[in-house]
This record gives C-alpha cells, structure tokens and sequence, in this order.
C-alpha cells in the first residue's frame, strides 16, 4: 500500500508534537459484539490489525479502539451498523466495557497545535473517507498519522471522534511500557475466552 502523498510533511510535524507527549490516565470504553467480549479477545486489537482502521493500516500492527465516554463509543458502535445499512432496530448485541489506563507516552491529536504541525485539521481527520482510500490499496492520511506514532513507539493517541463532538483513543497493545497498566473493569464477569 503506498504511503499518503504528505508522509514527509506529516513526519516532520510529528516531531513537534513529539515534544508534547506525556502521560495519560483514563477509562476506554468500548461498545464490542458479545463474541469478542472476553478477557483474552477484548484489548489485542487483532481485528483491526487484520482489517485496517482509520488509525491504522491493514496488516502492520494491532491496534485497541475506544472512546472516553460511553455516550461516545456508543456513536461509533451505531455509526458502523449505519455504514453497513443494518437499521438500529435490527443491531447486533453490543457489551460495554471499560478499561482503566494508565500510560506513559501519549499523543493528544485533539491539540490544534498539534494538527497545525501536522497540516490536518479536525475536518480533514474526522471526515476522511479512509476505508475508501484503504480499498483503493492507498494510506489514508490518518492511517499515515497512526503508523508513524506508532513507528516513535507511542502507547496512544488520543483522536476526535469522527461520530461526535467526544473524543476517542487508538492504543497500540504492541508499544506497552513497564509501568503501564490497562485493568478491564469487572474483568471477572466477562469469560476468559471466546
């Protein structure tokens, strides 16, 4: 798949905003399908490594979906039975779980500092049409976005949601640092496996 047309541009900006990378503490939520909420499928990210995500291209590495509010994992839950034209009265059911985190090196790509270095703006990361640049075998700029953060070896990046005003979180399970956690609140009502 080749790079987006601005992977230049982008990784220079990436250095500035580098300087900005910190600590992280909060919940993920995730609305997920009953088959893959279990302990041992929940947080690999294994779907979207295999499939690709607007945060990251198919095939390179596992990457965690979520949003910091639960009325925002709703959104984009809904919007994905939406994009597929199943109605919300015929959607499949959904577990919502919450993971506490606590990392050490994340991206906050919600900063309009930070976009201004890369060249995006909100309009361009949340309206992008990746999965249509993704099946024209092309890196969309966000895809661009996510790899090169998690070629740094960044935790997270924290991204507006393309669903809402809210804000989500890409975790990449692959960039973990000693002395980070992730704790699946109420781990022990979900089953160990699938």
């Amino acid at each position: 798949m080749p790079a987006h047309l601005r992977p230049e541009q982008i990784r220079a900006g990436l250095q500035h905003c580098l300087a900005k990378v910190g600590p992280w503490s909060g919940a993920l939520f995730r609305f997920t399908t009953v088959r893959y909420s279990n302990r041992t499928d929940l947080l690999t990210g294994i779907g979207s490594r295999k499939h690709g995500g607007r945060w990251n291209p198919p095939g390179l590495f596992n990457c965690v979906y979520g949003s910091l509010d639960p009325q925002t994992a709703l959104e984009e839950s809904m919007a994905t039975f939406r994009a597929y034209g199943i109605p919300q009265n015929q959607a499949r059911p959904r577990v919502l779980v919450a993971v506490n985190l606590k990392l050490q090196a994340v991206l906050d790509l919600t900063s309009t500092q930070c976009m201004r270095h890369l060249g995006v703006g909100r309009q361009e990361l949340t309206k992008l049409d990746w999965q249509a640049n993704q099946d024209c075998g092309e890196e969309a700029v966000t895809q661009t976005i996510g790899r090169l953060a998690w070629e740094a070896e960044l935790e997270a990046i924290l991204i507006p949601s393309a669903r809402s005003e809210g804000t989500n979180i890409a975790v990449f399970p692959g960039r973990r640092r000693k002395g980070s956690s992730w704790k699946i609140q109420g781990a022990r009502d979900l089953p160990k496996e699938p």
